[in-house]
């Protein structure tokens, strides 16, 4: 695989690090992440709004007696229109919540303007 070569997103060194250690501690916080012990949308908020995710079929694939360490105890998709959109149970502490809501709205660097504006219409 080979990233995309007109990918207008940069990260520095320090972000690179830090998404290192959130993702060694929570995980991949893409598609929908829900916490059990809360019943809160950690992250998918606006998917899930879109979905209206209350209203959709969840189909479990892989679940677990107890939490791995990223917390994780079930992996599955969240059925919308027919079609399969990523979701992940966990079990976190309110702290690895509130860290899971930040990272998956920020764990992606900062836009290149350079190629925003003269490789994309």
């Amino acid at each position: 695989m080979k990233t995309y070569y007109k990918n207008p997103r940069r990260i520095t060194a320090k972000q690179y690090d830090q998404l290192t250690q959130w993702l060694a501690e929570l995980g991949d916080p893409s598609g929908i992440v829900h916490d059990l012990n809360s019943d809160f949308i950690i992250s998918g908020n606006q998917r899930g709004r879109v979905f209206d995710v209350n209203k959709c079929q969840i189909e479990l694939v892989e679940k677990y007696d107890q939490p791995d360490d990223h917390g994780t105890v079930a992996h599955g998709f969240v059925i919308w229109q027919g079609k399969r959109y990523a979701y992940r149970q966990v079990r976190w502490t309110p702290e690895q919540c509130e860290m899971g809501v930040i990272v998956a709205n920020r764990a992606g660097g900062e836009w290149d303007k350079d190629i925003l504006a003269n490789q994309w219409e």
